[in-house]
């Protein structure tokens, strides 16, 4: 990538509006405008190739179930329609 490139190209995003006004006063607080902080943003996936930041925060019960599922510890099911039923019992029994 050049190291001075011109900014040829604009992007609108909608988003929730109380989101937006506390991001901006974070970013106003690091001297950032939300323009500078989407252009880092940006440069840093075309750079990287990925997202500078894990977008998903499993919980703790996910991690576990993961987990098990990649030891073998799985329940087995004869069909989908027999997953969707375990599943709706599990949600009656809480």
């Amino acid at each position: 990538m050049k190291s001075i490139q011109k900014k040829d190209a604009v992007i609108r995003a909608r988003i929730n509006s109380a989101i937006k006004d506390e991001a901006s006063l974070v970013l106003a607080s690091m001297g950032l405008t939300p323009s500078a902080a989407y252009c880092l943003l940006m440069t840093r996936i075309a750079v990287d190739k990925k997202l500078p930041f894990d977008p998903l925060i499993p919980s703790a019960q996910t991690i576990k179930a993961v987990e098990a599922a990649r030891k073998g510890e799985l329940i087995p099911v004869s069909s989908p329609q027999d997953l969707f039923s375990d599943l709706e019992e599990d949600d009656h029994e809480l």
